[in-house]
């Protein structure tokens, strides 16, 4: 259900190996401009990349019969931690399983609260490069683990509280973040616009800006509580949003600006751009129609984009690749996602049922979350197989 956002509240922050190739490859052209790498894909690129969909689970955890350690429904994030390890997070219970590959669970930590072995956030898990596991808790928290879920560290840092999008750790006692600036309209007459957001380093001498660009895309709306009026703002269907992962030691930044990411280090400084030249897919009335009748209440206050944003998210793999999710429109029962090489080359389309939520991938295995027609969740550890023409 589309939730209005009112004023002064924040956002929430929330692969055996394919023989994959380039698609187009020798078309495929990368520059440097100004110490920038600019990877150019030609149009079509995204067609002709190598197909590949989910082969049959080979261990499925959850269902109505799941015990508290195998529990899948609310699992939002997940890690591979080796050949036949992965980690998940329970984002109700803000817990982390550790499972080998046959589904036995091995270990867990974590729990609601604000003690020892507690979080307050849904913990999200970031895989450093010696293979251990670091969460980031609200208000300023760093939690350290091993691939074994063992704790190694757990330092609360001295900086100011934060409630937007933690990335990542870098350096000690510093995380990356993205804070966004609140949309404030005057009038419901405003015209429509575009959030900022900012790059910011926490650290205990205070925050520090790296870099900031453009986010959501909104329009104004009139709302009202009792007998008060007021302007509040709604995201346009089908319109611009802004996703930022962390990518190994790198941050991926995609406005929506057509089918293009940058990627900066972890200094904010501008490192890659990554260019599809896609043709952006015109919003038509059946697409209206399908979002209408979901919403059915408020249907004129709607207001739609011209174009459907090329993408809605993304997913940093244990391989080193970026997976970026397409955008899913109602009437298409098919998820995609775009597969990019750490160089920023697309190596493969993968797809997928909608229903079906990635939690994780590494080369060829991926972790994906389903819900049955009760909303009971199951995930399963699947393999990419590739589609012949």
């Amino acid at each position: 259900m589309r939730r209005r956002v009112l004023i002064g509240i924040s956002l929430l922050g929330a692969c055996s190996k394919p023989a994959a190739t380039a698609a187009a490859s020798a078309t495929i052209t990368t520059r440097d401009s100004a110490g920038v790498v600019i990877v150019e894909h030609p149009a079509g690129a995204l067609s002709q990349a190598p197909r590949f969909r989910l082969g049959a689970p080979i261990v499925t955890i959850g269902g109505p019969k799941a015990d508290a350690m195998h529990e899948a429904t609310f699992v939002g994030s997940a890690v591979f931690v080796g050949p036949d390890r992965f980690v998940t997070a329970d984002h109700h219970a803000y817990k982390l399983t550790l499972f080998d590959s046959t589904g036995k669970p091995l270990a867990s930590y974590g729990r609601r609260g604000e003690g020892p072995g507690e979080f307050r956030n849904r913990p999200v898990p970031y895989r450093a490069d010696d293979g251990s596991i670091w969460l980031l808790d609200f208000p300023g928290r760093i939690v350290r683990l091993t691939s074994d879920l063992q704790l190694r560290t757990d330092v609360a840092l001295a900086v100011p509280p934060m409630s937007d999008q933690w990335l990542m750790p870098v350096g000690d006692g510093s995380v990356l973040a993205v804070r966004r600036a609140p949309i404030l309209p005057q009038s419901v007459t405003e015209a429509p616009g575009r959030g900022l957001e900012y790059l910011i380093r926490l650290n205990p001498a205070g925050v520090d800006t790296l870099a900031t660009w453009q986010g959501l895309e909104w329009y104004p709306v009139a709302g009202n509580e009792g007998d008060k009026t007021f302007v509040a703002y709604d995201q346009r269907e089908f319109g611009k949003n802004t996703v930022v992962r962390a990518w190994g030691h790198r941050v991926a930044v995609g406005s929506n600006d057509g089918w293009m990411f940058e990627v900066r280090d972890s200094t904010g400084v501008l490192r890659q751009r990554v260019v599809l030249h896609e043709a952006a897919r015109l919003v038509t009335e059946t697409m209206k129609d399908s979002v209408k009748a979901h919403l059915r209440a408020n249907v004129g206050k709607v207001h739609f984009a011209d174009t459907v944003a090329a993408y809605s998210d993304a997913i940093a793999a244990g391989d080193g690749s970026l997976w970026v999710a397409e955008t899913v429109i109602p009437t298409e029962n098919v998820r995609r996602f775009a597969v990019f090489s750490a160089e920023g080359r697309l190596t493969r389309r993968v797809e997928m049922p909608a229903r079906f939520t990635l939690l994780a991938a590494d080369d060829d295995r991926v972790l994906v979350r389903r819900l049955d027609q009760h909303g009971v969740g199951y995930i399963d550890l699947a393999q990419l197989i590739a589609v012949t023409p």
